[in-house]
């Protein structure tokens, strides 16, 4: 699997945690998409994210000038021609990701150990029940990288 297929790959496993339950299939309207990969131009979140954020801050260790963050903490995502605009509960919400990924259950114990009930709270709030199916996909991906730490 290359670079952008794990990147892509992983976010879409926890897109539901970026966006708080509030959405499974998070497509974005983006200017310039190829509409041959993109229907309609609507592109993954992931996929933006990866085009917009994750090159620079892996090549170049910053974030480009071509994201903005909103001025509210809104939940919402924007793509302009040539910018990628984050609400302030996305940003939030993508720093939440690695902390409860199951992949980094031994760097955040404290996670690991949570009752899945806690973590459908941390992560979904009252639209918890609604993603029963995400909580006990998860628990199985802890489990499966549980299993393989030496």
């Amino acid at each position: 699997m290359n670079d952008r297929e794990a990147f892509t790959w992983f976010l879409g496993e926890e897109i539901r945690v970026v966006t708080a339950g509030a959405v499974i299939n998070s497509n974005v309207a983006c200017p310039g998409a190829d509409t041959n990969k993109y229907a309609n131009g609507m592109m993954p979140l992931q996929d933006v994210l990866y085009e917009f954020v994750r090159c620079t801050l892996a090549h170049e260790g910053r974030i480009g000038t071509n994201v903005a963050f909103a001025e509210t903490g809104a939940m919402s995502v924007e793509v302009t021609d040539d910018r990628l605009i984050l609400g302030g509960e996305v940003l939030r919400r993508l720093l939440m990701v690695p902390e409860f990924a199951p992949q980094n259950s031994a760097e955040f114990p404290q996670v690991a150990d949570m009752p899945q009930e806690v973590v459908g709270w941390h992560l979904f709030g009252s639209r918890r029940d609604s993603h029963a199916d995400y909580l006990t996909k998860r628990q199985k991906r802890i489990a499966a990288c549980v299993s393989r730490v030496p």
